[in-house]
């Protein structure tokens, strides 16, 4: 991804946000949101609770499973919280 850039990626599919960048010298509130339309996704970025971007994701719909939620950290890239 690009450095300071939200960044979400559900069962493979992926978007990041173009907004502007976390910045690196204070604490920050984030948060995405995410709405399955049928065949594309409704993605919001939140930065300190102002939406910092609004993407359409191409996705057939969004999985179910078990897997844990991962913050700051991708089974790709081990470290972070989940929760």
């Amino acid at each position: 991804g690009s450095p300071g850039k939200l960044f979400f990626n559900i069962a493979g599919n992926a978007v990041t946000s173009t907004g502007p960048s976390i910045p690196t010298s204070d604490w920050s509130h984030v948060a995405v949101t995410w709405n399955d339309l049928g065949s594309t996704v409704l993605v919001k970025f939140f930065l300190n609770g102002e939406l910092n971007d609004s993407i359409i994701m191409n996705a057939a719909s969004i999985p179910t499973n078990n897997d844990p939620v991962r913050l700051g950290v991708s089974q790709a890239f081990p470290g972070g919280s989940t929760g």
